[in-house]
């Protein structure tokens, strides 16, 4: 069992199994859920999981680099990137 398990068992008294679901590079979509939204529709995401991070912004698990590179290039108003900062939390 890995530490978050450990914590789940100790802190909750639940026990829990992690699956691996096979996606293996995140991109952000600096585009936004709007783009997100018009990529899905599009049917361009086929495949593709769409979650968000903690901050809720739209994030795409892609299951290889090809893939990933392919919607980047086909759909550039989604504006993926490999890494996001956090927002400010004062301007």
């Amino acid at each position: 069992k890995n530490y978050s398990q450990a914590r789940l068992k100790s802190e909750y008294n639940v026990e829990s199994d992690l699956e691996p679901i096979g996606y293996t590079l995140a991109r952000w979509a600096d585009g936004g859920w709007d783009a997100v939204d018009k990529a899905d529709a599009n049917g361009k995401l086929f495949g593709i999981m769409i979650v968000q991070d903690r901050w809720g912004r739209p994030v795409l698990l892609f299951r290889n680099d090809w893939k990933a590179a392919g919607v980047a290039e086909d759909e550039k108003y989604l504006e993926l990137k490999p890494w996001s900062k956090p927002p400010m939390m004062f301007d």
